[in-house]
């Protein structure tokens, strides 16, 4: 109790030096584009600046700024180097001239802040306000009436005159020829004369506003926190996060009294069982593993592991993972992985090649295939990320970290559920042992679901884009859930019916990794680890002690050959589900201590990233130094009080005791 009182007092005295020393230096800010200027009243203006505090969550934009007051027309944040990137509507009532834009950093949040007279980090810029000329109305010409055209007259017929008889009278004159009346001519209509149009208003064309559904991480600083207590619980349980070894699918003994070793994903161990076989059950006879090529299925399952072990742990315990499904359906299990395959094409046609997550059905769907089987996740993760960077959809840091999120989420939750408890035990003989496979098939079935609901919620600070799956976390916990408790009970019901064929897929015992191979991968998933956390954290110093705490176990375990081992370490470590439960109390309650001391949510969130890392990184580093001893068999009080442990782990997968 002493050991463990000093450890914590070492922890709250370096959550206290964080929050006093944490400070920043101030720099100017500029703005480095403002577009269109000119531009017309109630246009959108495009602006973008840069030089202000990685991450700062509220950035002002106050109009016509007199050195003290302007009026606030939009607010934005900052990306983790210092850049924003908005748009808004330039103010209707704006006049023609030079109007004065102040961009700054909020001195009180959140919006409205007040002023920014004595910001830190200031960036002026000078906008041109010019409305479109509009010409005036033009008068348009009347039409002029139609001159009606005159009807003509008809010409007169002349009569004619009668020739008279001859008489002795003299002839007459002869009648003289009537002169036709001339038909006059029609008036032409006039044409009308074209009217002059008046000439056309050019529209200003509004600059393209930024994405509505964009996600700031440090307006959601507590969800954040939360997020990162259950994250780094999740790493220590899972040995510092590291890679899977083959021999968790190969052979421990499942209950010797011999020393032994604990579990871990960093290691090249973890908890499956192994046992004589003794008589041919019923499964062993049956017809349903007896399919063509199943031998030579058989013999690829045993030796494929193996060969791949010394180079990638993770690679080796993904191709023996789905071993019990081998063992009772022989050829036919390899549909499985097809599976995947299937549906992680279905998902690039969902998102449109976008790195997006998938609707909630295929990624429920992906998610479940992949705790039966985490080679079939892994083939779905293949075929999407594939399909995504095929189609162009991968563009910039953000797409990467959403598609390290969903990979993850889609294949996690066999290995962890495999960490905290065995996949299998030999068959229950007594009331002890069916209460122990109890346990093993609710706590595996709560650490996968928790670990999936955890990832689908920092999808949205991975990707910076408010993504509706992260509503569904729920959803998509249960889901998995089900599906990794189906699995546990699959697996009994294989070691019970097909002890023999069992036997026969499973991969012989693998050589552990060299310290080489352990290091190399202790920095590549630092890396990854520096890659992803900066999405939260920003470039503060506080990113690279955060990624030292976390690299140091890995590094001793790439050397721990070289180190001492101390059983007594060993019998005191909490492991497992307890090392889990203890590490969420130890989080809660340093998270507690910082967001009720450090207001700037900035600097909570970095500060953060580095106190919740010290309490793990305490206990892997010691997992080293104790990784074997003999293990005690509890008796019924430890059962007792493991059910107490059980509760209180359901109630933070809930959500009850951390939000």
């Amino acid at each position: 109790m002493r050991r463990a009182a000093r450890i914590l007092g070492a922890v709250g005295v370096a959550a206290t030096v964080l929050v006093a020393g944490s400070t920043s230096v101030h720099a100017q800010a500029a703005v480095t584009s403002a577009t269109p200027n000119p531009i017309a009243p109630g246009a959108s203006l495009h602006v973008q600046a840069s030089g202000f505090e990685s991450s700062y969550a509220w950035i002002e934009f106050l109009w016509d700024w007199d050195g003290s007051t302007g009026a606030l027309v939009d607010n934005s944040s900052a990306d983790s180097s210092g850049n924003v990137d908005s748009s808004f509507n330039v103010p209707n009532t704006a006049t023609n001239g030079v109007h004065h834009l102040m961009v700054c950093e909020a001195t009180s949040a959140p919006p409205p802040a007040s002023p920014c007279q004595g910001a830190a980090y200031e960036a002026p810029a000078d906008i041109t306000v010019q409305a479109p000329a509009t010409p005036p109305p033009s008068t348009p010409t009347p039409t002029p009436a139609p001159t009606p055209k005159p009807t003509p007259k008809p010409t007169p017929r002349p009569t004619p005159t009668p020739t008279p008889t001859p008489t002795p009278t003299p002839t007459p004159s002869p009648t003289p020829e009537p002169t036709a009346t001339p038909t006059p001519e029609p008036t032409p209509v006039p044409t009308d004369a074209p009217t002059p149009s008046p000439d056309p208003v050019i529209p200003v064309r509004a600059a393209p506003s930024p994405p509505s559904d964009r996600y700031l991480v440090a307006a959601h600083a507590d969800e954040v926190v939360s997020i990162g207590v259950s994250g780094f619980a999740l790493l220590a349980i899972a040995g510092s996060g590291g890679a899977v070894a083959v021999t968790a699918v190969a052979r421990s003994a499942a209950a010797s009294e011999k020393p032994r070793k604990q579990g871990r994903l960093a290691a090249v161990k973890v908890k499956y069982a192994r046992w004589a076989a003794g008589d041919i059950a019923p499964g062993d006879r049956s017809r349903t593993w007896r399919w063509p090529a199943t031998l030579t299925v058989d013999g690829l399952n045993r030796a494929l592991p193996v060969q791949v072990a010394p180079f990638s742990p993770l690679l080796g315990r993904v191709l023996a993972d789905g071993s019990y499904l081998r063992a009772a359906m022989g050829t036919v299990a390899l549909l499985v992985p097809l599976a995947g395959v299937g549906l992680g094409i279905a998902s690039v046609a969902d998102v449109h090649g976008h790195a997006l997550p998938p609707s909630l059905s295929l990624f429920i769907a992906v998610g479940v295939i992949g705790a039966l089987d985490s080679l079939a996740g892994i083939a779905a993760i293949v075929a999407f990320v594939a399909g995504v960077a095929v189609s162009g959809g991968i563009g910039n840091a953000d797409d990467v970290r959403t598609l390290l999120g969903v990979a993850a989420a889609w294949f996690v939750a066999p290995l962890l559920a495999a960490e905290t408890r065995p996949l299998r035990r030999p068959p229950a003989q007594s009331a002890a042992e069916r209460l122990d496979r109890g346990g093993d098939v609710v706590i595996a079935a709560l650490i996968g679901a928790w670990a999936v609901q955890k990832v689908v919620l920092a999808l949205p600070g991975l990707s910076g884009r408010d993504l509706p799956l992260a509503h569904h976390a729920d959803a998509a916990a249960l889901s998995v859930l089900v599906a990794v408790a189906v699995r546990f009970v699959a697996e009994s019901i294989v070691t019970t019916l097909y002890p023999r064929r069992l036997d026969v897929v499973l991969p012989a015992k693998v050589p552990a990794s060299s310290p080489l191979q352990r290091l190399v991968t202790a920095l590549v998933r630092a890396g990854i680890f520096l890659f992803v956390a900066d999405a939260f954290v920003g470039q503060h110093w506080q990113l690279y002690a955060g990624t030292a705490l976390f690299l140091l176990p890995l590094a001793l375990l790439a050397v721990e050959r070289y180190l001492p081992n101390w059983p007594r370490v060993y019998a005191v470590l909490p492991r497992g589900f307890v090392k889990a439960v203890l590490l969420l109390l130890a989080g809660k309650g340093i998270s507690v201590l910082l967001t009720s001391n450090i207001h700037d949510p900035v600097q909570l969130l970095a500060n953060a990233f580095v106190v919740l890392a010290i309490p793990g990184a305490i206990i892997a580093s010691l997992d080293v130094v104790g990784r074997e001893g003999v293990k005690r068999v509890p008796g019924w009080r430890e059962r007792a009080g493991a059910v107490a442990l059980v509760a209180v782990g359901v109630l933070f997968a809930l959500g009850v005791l951390v939000k």
